[in-house]
């Protein structure tokens, strides 16, 4: 009843926003009331909304900050150690070539330093490829040279490149091919390169007197993206398997991003983590997909698909590199 109860009073016992004396309330007072609390509870809404938006975006930024500066970070190593070798290096040329009282011993001291100095000029130049390619890659810049190609050749080609750096570790490679028609179009220097890359991810990870395993059979991919499609490409698949460090679930995706580590690979062994985002891009490019497995078996598998692609597409697909990131 009007007068019974104290506005301030009622403000601070209850969890309201108005209060309307019956004497002084009309119905043309009431709606107002409703319209103005009703808009107050969309701004308030659209606000809670935004800083939820706001603080995700920030999280977001920071992990991306501390990705890219564990990234930098592992990229100036990177750069210095070689140039530090090949400064090194020719330091010690010159320094004999300053010394009218070099012996053979000294001569010797050359030859080994312009070793050390190519083999760092060469990972130099490896590494800053690597970052050239991923930015054309990323640009949709890269030019491919798509044919048809047997890709069980490439495969052995890439083992049999990999073979010097088994033997330190004692590590076996075999591969299993099935009895399929391997020819298919593609980029014989591109899939090359993410062979090359899936391999030395494999040796660099495994134990000393493990298997790795290359597999190559038939397989499908769906030909849209959404999960209901149900029509279907013949395709081939590609699978290197390794009894190396386990990934977590969490992070079988991670291992894509060019600023990211995965926590069980952090062990200081270096490297640029730039091979698996530009084999992605590469597979990407060709219509396919790419994926990390870890195994309750205790092996983790880099697997990737490549469609059947007519001859008459080959072109099509030559052309039109720049949808692959939708």
């Amino acid at each position: 009843q009007a007068g019974q109860f104290n506005e301030e009073q009622v403000f601070e016992a209850y969890d309201i926003n108005d209060f309307l004396e019956k004497s002084d309330l009309t119905s043309r007072r009431l709606k107002t009331a409703l319209k103005v609390s009703l808009r107050a509870y969309r701004m308030q809404s659209e606000i809670e909304a935004a800083m939820q938006r706001e603080t995700a975006l920030r999280e977001a930024a920071d992990i991306a900050n501390l990705a890219k500066s564990e990234f930098l970070a592992n990229m100036s190593h990177e750069l210095r150690s070689p140039l530090t070798s090949i400064k090194s290096g020719l330091g010690t040329i010159e320094e004999v070539l300053n010394d009218d009282d070099a012996d053979e011993e000294d001569h010797e001291d050359v030859v080994q330093a312009i070793s050390y100095a190519k083999s760092s000029a060469n990972r130099l130049l490896n590494l800053v490829n690597s970052i050239l390619d991923l930015s054309k890659l990323e640009a949709g810049k890269m030019e491919f040279n798509i044919k048809e190609n047997d890709i069980g050749k490439i495969i052995k080609s890439a083992c049999h490149e990999i073979g010097p750096q088994l033997e330190p570790k004692s590590l076996t490679l075999s591969t299993q091919i099935d009895d399929i028609d391997l020819h298919i179009a593609l980029d014989r220097d591109k899939i090359m390169q993410v062979m090359i890359n899936l391999l030395n991810n494999a040796v660099k990870f495994s134990d000393s007197n493990k298997d790795i395993k290359v597999l190559l059979f038939e397989s499908s991919l769906p030909t849209g993206r959404r999960g209901t499609d149900m029509g279907s490409f013949p395709s081939l698949t590609v699978e290197v398997r390794d009894t190396g460090i386990c990934i977590p679930q969490d992070e079988l995706l991670l291992v894509f991003d060019k600023f990211s580590q995965s926590s069980k690979t952090k062990d200081g062994s270096g490297g640029t983590g730039l091979g698996l985002p530009i084999s992605q891009e590469i597979i990407l490019a060709h219509n396919g997909k790419i994926r990390a497995e870890s195994n309750q078996d205790g092996y983790v598998s880099f697997i990737f698909t490549l469609p059947r692609i007519d001859l008459t597409e080959i072109n099509a697909l030559s052309m039109a590199k720049g949808d692959h990131h939708e």
